[in-house]
């Protein structure tokens, strides 16, 4: 979710600053896991107040939920790859973005 970050645990470390900055008040809830072999399955719901830009979208002051799933591939109990998907849509929605086709 944060712009240009790193990749490894330095990444993972800029995206929460970075959540953290735009939602102070973030809650970040663990909905599910569901572990096969080396692979764990997490999916999260976040809650937060809006209180800075992100994504071009300037802080509105809103309650906003917005969902998130991994896939993490876990190696000697360390995570040494990850899956991520986040509703984008509905978190951009929430915040009052419009969306259209392209030409």
């Amino acid at each position: 979710m944060a712009p240009n970050v790193s990749a490894g645990s330095e990444g993972f470390k800029e995206t929460i600053a970075f959540l953290r900055h735009v939602f102070p008040d973030i809650t970040i809830t663990i909905e599910d896991v569901v572990v096969s072999g080396d692979r764990a399955a997490v999916r999260t719901v976040a809650r937060g107040t809006h209180k800075a830009e992100m994504m071009g979208i300037p802080a509105t002051g809103r309650q906003v939920e917005f969902n998130a799933s991994d896939i993490h591939r876990v190696e000697g109990g360390r995570i040494v790859q990850s899956w991520h998907l986040e509703d984008y849509v509905g978190l951009l929605s929430q915040l009052g973005a419009t969306f259209s086709a392209a030409s």
